[in-house]
């Protein structure tokens, strides 16, 4: 649900999050094959 309302409120936000890139590396890892990472670009595939 977290990263359901992230997705939904990021459009929204103008300034990088501290530690963004950590809090969805542990994400992908808790939530294993739910999350792909494209990790040329930064960002999350949907």
């Amino acid at each position: 649900m977290v990263y359901l309302a992230t997705q939904r409120i990021e459009k929204k936000w103008n300034t990088p999050l501290q530690n963004w890139g950590l809090v969805v590396q542990q994400l992908a890892i808790k939530f294993k094959g739910r999350l792909e990472l494209d990790l040329a670009t930064n960002t999350t595939k949907n």
